[in-house]
């Protein structure tokens, strides 16, 4: 819907949604939900607010829900610490260590 809109603001023709999805398919953004090991599954994501770990714990429920989580955080002093680890210890079957 945003990128309909500014396509629409700009004046340009929205690509087709087949297109658009076969982008997004080949997209990567490192150090963003990216598979380092497929065995053992290993996954880095630098989460760095409230937000963007809920953000994250959604998407390891609807893609990664029959895995076992080990998850390792770091957090600079400066971030809402309390408030990720309250969404981090809320996910089940999930291993935390805190560095």
């Amino acid at each position: 819907a945003l990128l309909d809109t500014f396509c629409q603001e700009d004046g340009r023709e929205l690509a087709s949604n087949d297109f658009l999805g076969q982008a997004l398919e080949e997209t990567s953004w490192p150090g963003r939900l990216e598979i380092v090991s497929r065995d053992p599954l290993m996954i880095l994501d630098g989460a760095h607010n409230p937000h963007a770990i809920k953000a994250l714990l959604v998407t390891l429920q609807e893609r990664f829900a029959d895995y076992h989580k080990e998850i390792l955080f770091t957090c600079i002093k400066t971030k809402a610490l309390e408030d990720m680890l309250d969404l981090l210890g809320a996910m089940p079957d999930t291993e935390l260590t805190l560095t």
